[in-house]
């Protein structure tokens, strides 16, 4: 054992049982004890200071949780996009047709239904072309 070892306070104490005493020096060089009660799960950092929860231990020695990495969406395949785009092709001409249904039919069954084609297949269209843009309102 060397003589700076030797000579160096000892880390860890146990001063009565169920506490553990730790010898930290701070930025400052100044040695100071820190103090931890397992059995309650408290812990001061000065005798002076009262007991606080070990949860908050964290916070007091300014420990902040990184933010947790959360991966970008991968790209989506040329096919799929494709097949986005041939879909809200296809919902336009039916929407192109329900306007048409709605505007010229003979009875008013068929102008409603017309306007639910419409609003069915502009629906439809708008989240196929969305899709394909690569982004979701």
């Amino acid at each position: 054992m060397s003589e700076a070892n030797y000579r160096a306070p000892t880390a860890l104490r146990f001063p009565r049982a169920g506490v553990v005493g730790i010898a930290l020096t701070d930025r400052t060089g100044e040695l100071r004890r820190f103090e931890v009660e397992a059995a309650t799960r408290r812990f001061r950092m000065y005798r002076e200071e009262l007991w606080e929860p070990l949860a908050q231990l964290p916070a007091k020695l300014g420990h902040v949780e990184p933010r947790p990495y959360v991966s970008p969406p991968a790209p989506r395949p040329a096919m799929a996009r494709a097949f986005d785009l041939l879909c809200a092709l296809a919902s336009l001409v039916f929407v192109l047709g329900g306007a048409w249904m709605a505007l010229d039919g003979n009875t008013a069954k068929d102008r409603w239904t017309g306007v639910a084609g419409v609003l069915f297949f502009g629906m439809c269209f708008f989240s196929f072309f969305s899709d394909w843009r690569g982004r979701k309102p």
